[in-house]
């Protein structure tokens, strides 16, 4: 999550912005979102405010409580969304997830955001249960598996190779598992 997620991330942002590349943004805020939120599902609290920042001289940093890494991918959701509805001159031509749908990634946002409000509602009980109101009334979230969001591994075997790494070991004959 760190060492590659977050620093690519962190890497295309300056890029995007430069040439009003919203979309590419708003999926990298989506995506480190879904990073971050499932690191502090996973281990509680985590490093967030200050990791992958090595070029900036911080080696080793600080722990970040769950709720206020929580309220970063919020407002990270939030943002996205935004950048999502804003004009631009070319959208991504590889959008492993949804093929470039903005309106399925504004449903994943969504969705989320929705995820983020359940789980913190015994915290934040009224801005938690306005959020869940404000979210299944605008009734832009997954409801079906079409907009699910599940990356498509590809049948490129060379330049770059887009299988997913299991096929590549088991099928293809050279992984050590190959023995399928």
């Amino acid at each position: 999550a760190y060492s590659g997620v977050l620093i690519d991330i962190r890497t295309m942002n300056p890029v995007a912005e430069e040439g009003g590349r919203f979309t590419h943004i708003a999926i990298g805020q989506i995506l480190e979102a879904y990073v971050i939120t499932n690191l502090v599902d996973l281990f509680g609290d985590v490093p967030y405010s200050e990791a992958a920042r090595g070029e900036e001289g911080i080696f080793n940093p600080i722990v970040d409580s769950g709720a206020s890494i929580y309220e970063a991918a919020d407002q990270l959701l939030v943002t996205a969304i935004g950048n999502l509805q804003k004009s631009e001159i070319a959208l991504p031509t590889n959008d492993l997830f949804y093929g470039g749908d903005e309106g399925k990634w504004i449903k994943a946002a969504n969705t989320m955001r929705l995820k983020l409000a359940v789980q913190s509602r015994l915290v934040n009980t009224a801005e938690s249960a306005a959020t869940i109101n404000s979210l299944v009334g605008g009734g832009q979230l997954i409801l079906d598996f079409a907009d699910d969001m599940q990356f498509q591994w590809g049948t490129n075997n060379a330049a770059p190779d887009s299988r997913h790494p299991y096929f590549d070991q088991n099928y293809d004959g050279a992984g050590p598992s190959s023995d399928f």
